[in-house]
């Protein structure tokens, strides 16, 4: 146990020194051909929570930071749309990009802010992505998909491969998987009213958190 306790701090080292930015208040991927961090804002970012590699100090201004950029009204973004930039021809949208939400993502998002004691924005996040499930399930025959729109918290996008389990070819009777891992960890995460809140199928931003 002592030997993987002594790992364990060699990486949070080395992630402080090529990953945490200090000034953006985020940690980045690093390239190692370019010799730098790639500066782009991503849902991925949040890793570090879940695993608990941030320092109490690193959490909060990570959360500050990162949180208010990808939050969106269907939960969480995977990364932005600055960060994305703008598309074309050579440069199409892609479905890990913004507008598009994940569902380990979210769990992870989760799990990370639980850990460092955030937990009513555990709860807002978790509501918002669980609105925008039950919203689908409801109003389009019971589909459960395998990613989201979160901007517009829709089932429908427009990218390669389409979205699995929403047609006929790709149909998961049961639902997809993630997504309903994603479902029944987001509902323990809640509180009896917003139990109550998302069966009467009250938008997010209605929702008083207390």
């Amino acid at each position: 146990a002592e030997e993987w306790r002594k790992r364990a701090a060699e990486r949070r080292n080395q992630m402080d020194r090529w990953l945490w930015n200090e000034e953006a208040g985020q940690y980045y991927d690093y390239d190692f051909v370019k010799g730098d961090q790639v500066i782009y804002d991503s849902a991925t970012a949040f890793w570090p929570l879940w695993a608990g590699a941030a320092s109490p100090e690193q959490a909060v201004k990570l959360i500050s930071t990162l949180l208010p950029k990808l939050e969106m009204s269907g939960g969480l973004v995977s990364g932005t749309e600055a960060s994305r930039g703008s598309l074309s021809l050579d440069r199409p949208s892609r479905q890990w990009d913004f507008p598009y939400g994940w569902a380990p993502h979210q769990i992870m998002l989760w799990r990370g802010l639980t850990n460092y004691g955030h937990l009513k924005d555990t709860r807002r996040l978790a509501y918002r992505w669980l609105y925008t499930i039950i919203k689908a399930y409801v109003n389009y025959h019971g589909v459960v998909p395998e990613k989201f729109n979160v901007v517009t918290g829709s089932h429908r996008v427009d990218v390669e491969y389409g979205n699995v389990g929403t047609d006929f070819k790709m149909l998961a009777r049961e639902g997809f998987a993630w997504m309903n891992a994603s479902f029944m960890i987001g509902l323990k995460v809640l509180e009896r009213r917003e139990l109550r809140a998302l069966g009467a199928l009250i938008e997010p931003e209605k929702l008083d958190m207390k």
